[in-house]
């Protein structure tokens, strides 16, 4: 039986070292390549709630965006939607396991568009998680990571790179390894006191494309 309510969240994240890198295939070019990151304590959040009826409601909080469709029929064959991460993860996972009835998908972030903290990234973990659980999927978090990274590279048109949505699904401070083998998260034992001890996060209020700047930076090797 589907529960009534799921709520997934998950952290945005500053980066230490190694952005960029974790674009693939560039970090197969430099052998023992690796990107450090840290969990914020900004949070992104997916809620979905399911209804009577077959409608699905599609809706950003923090930027007021809606969609509206009367069937999953109807939201499947659109062409485009305003809440687009919303859009694309119920294309991918309802496709072939959706179950019966109608649901509103709501979602928040406490990080501003732009603000370079990778905001998007972690509310594709926090979205693409609950909709595996309103699917009845059970996906390890390496599961949510890949579909998470590989529809936002449909969504921005551009390659993705892998370390953006490691704080979001393990938190604290952790490192990316890149290998030929496959990506590796290790998590670093460093006390968060230290962190906040050391750290001060302040947002400009001047956005940023961080994916064409990474597009550019992958054209330009």
């Amino acid at each position: 039986m589907r529960p009534a309510r799921i709520l997934a969240r998950a952290s945005c994240r500053a980066d230490l070292a190694g952005g960029t890198l974790d674009l693939w295939p560039l970090y197969l070019f430099h052998p023992g390549g690796v990107t450090v990151n840290l969990a914020l304590s900004i949070i992104t959040e997916c809620e979905i709630r399911t209804h009577a009826g077959s409608q699905i409601v599609l809706r950003s909080r923090d930027t007021g965006r809606e969609d509206r469709f009367p069937s999953l029929k109807a939201l499947l064959a659109a062409k485009r939607a305003k809440h687009e991460i919303g859009w694309y993860l119920c294309k991918f996972f309802l496709r072939e396991n959706a179950p019966r009835g109608g649901f509103t998908l709501e979602t928040h972030s406490e990080s501003p568009a732009g603000a370079g903290i990778s905001g998007s990234s972690a509310l594709m973990v926090a979205t693409t998680a609950a909709l595996a659980r309103y699917c009845g999927l059970r996906l390890t978090k390496e599961q949510i990571r890949q579909t998470a990274q590989n529809v936002e590279a449909q969504i921005i048109r551009v390659p993705t790179g892998c370390q953006d949505y490691y704080p979001g699904l393990y938190g604290g401070v952790g490192a990316v390894h890149l290998r030929e083998d496959g990506i590796h998260h290790e998590r670093l034992d460093v006390p968060a006191s230290e962190m906040n001890h050391r750290f001060l996060l302040a947002y400009t209020g001047a956005p940023r494309q961080s994916g064409i700047n990474n597009w550019e930076v992958f054209m330009g090797w």
